[in-house]
């Protein structure tokens, strides 16, 4: 279960974060999990305060998501403490979070379904 830990807003996009932890028993798979702003919810269109991982990571039980608003290499790291923790970017130049200050949700994969491609004899 992916859930938010810390956020970081900031008028300069390159010090705005979101930090996440995987707080299940199990590893997960980062991709299709998303973060979004309240206010995206209430109000349609408005696409910059919704974001959705396209890496396909697996996260460990305990690890860590830092998702930064500007431009940065996606990598694995270890903190200080010794933690593991994937850093990631959403590849953005102007700050998103700064502009949308109320809650904010992960959004968890449910249902995956992929066609299994047609067997021919």
């Amino acid at each position: 279960m992916l859930r938010i830990v810390g956020v970081e807003r900031h008028i300069d996009a390159t010090q705005e974060f979101i930090l996440l932890q995987n707080q299940g028993t199990m590893r997960l798979n980062l991709r299709g999990h998303g973060v979004v702003s309240d206010e995206v919810l209430d109000v349609s269109g408005a696409a910059p305060g919704l974001f959705f991982f396209g890496e396909d990571v697996f996260i460990p039980s305990g690890g860590y998501v830092f998702l930064a608003t500007g431009p940065t290499e996606a990598r694995w790291q270890r903190t200080r403490d010794g933690a593991n923790i994937y850093r990631t970017s959403m590849q953005r130049t102007q700050a998103i979070w700064h502009h949308f200050p109320g809650t904010m949700h992960v959004l968890q994969v449910q249902h995956s379904f992929c066609e299994k491609p047609a067997i021919t004899v």
